[in-house]
């Protein structure tokens, strides 16, 4: 089961998250892969922000802590709405699972 967390988008600076995928022993787990997607509803198409590996948003480190980092650029177009995201991680043998999930409250900063 995902951890419900939401999370603040301000469209005036970057959005940073990390996290980090464990067993039941507490040793996390070799993660080779990472999504995230904001969407203003669960079931819409239209992707308002993403970060991946393959958009260098995503990094992850040698003790498997996934970094995400979308910058300010990118979401500086972004309306103001209560949107959802969620966040998938892939573990070396090819699981995956989501490890984050909630509404994302998009608001738009004062400092341009």
């Amino acid at each position: 089961m995902a951890v419900r967390r939401n999370i603040q988008v301000p469209t005036n600076a970057d959005l940073e998250l990390a996290t980090r995928w464990k067993d039941s022993t507490g040793t996390p787990y070799d993660v080779t892969d990472a999504l995230l997607q904001i969407r203003s509803t669960a079931e819409s198409t239209n992707v308002l922000a993403e970060a991946t590996l393959g958009n260098g948003r995503v990094v992850i480190d040698v003790d498997n802590w996934v970094r995400i980092k979308i910058p300010a650029s990118a979401l500086d177009t972004l309306n103001t709405q209560i949107a959802v995201y969620d966040l998938v991680v892939t573990r070396s043998d090819g699981v995956k699972k989501r490890l984050r999930e909630g509404q994302a409250v998009i608001t738009r900063g004062v400092s341009r």
